[in-house]
C-alpha cells in the first residue's frame, strides 16, 4: 500500500489499515521508527490506569446523615420553586 505526503506534510492512512487497526476519527496515532528506519503506527489506547486522577481528586466521602441533609435540602429548594 501507499500513500501520497500533500504539501502541508500530512497523508492519508488508506482505509484498508485504517480499518485493521480501527482507527476512527479523532484516534491517537503513535509512530514508531526502528533504528533500520522503518515507521510502525499504532492507535493510543489508554488504560483505566493512565486516566486515574485525570478528573482531579476525588471528591470527600460523605457520611449517611450529609447525604440525607443534602437530599432533603435538593427536595426543599425544589418544593419552594414550584
Amino acid at each position: 500500500m501507499m500513500a501520497t505526503l500533500t504539501s502541508k506534510g500530512q497523508i492519508t492512512i488508506p482505509k484498508e489499515v485504517r480499518d485493521k487497526l480501527g482507527l476512527k476519527p479523532g484516534t491517537l496515532v503513535r509512530f514508531i521508527i526502528d533504528e533500520a528506519g522503518q515507521v510502525a503506527i499504532s492507535p493510543v489506547l489508554y488504560s483505566v490506569d493512565d486516566l486515574f486522577g485525570f478528573l482531579g481528586p476525588a471528591p470527600a466521602q460523605l457520611t449517611q446523615e450529609e447525604i440525607d441533609a443534602k437530599i432533603q435540602e435538593a427536595v426543599s429548594e425544589h418544593v419552594l420553586r414550584s
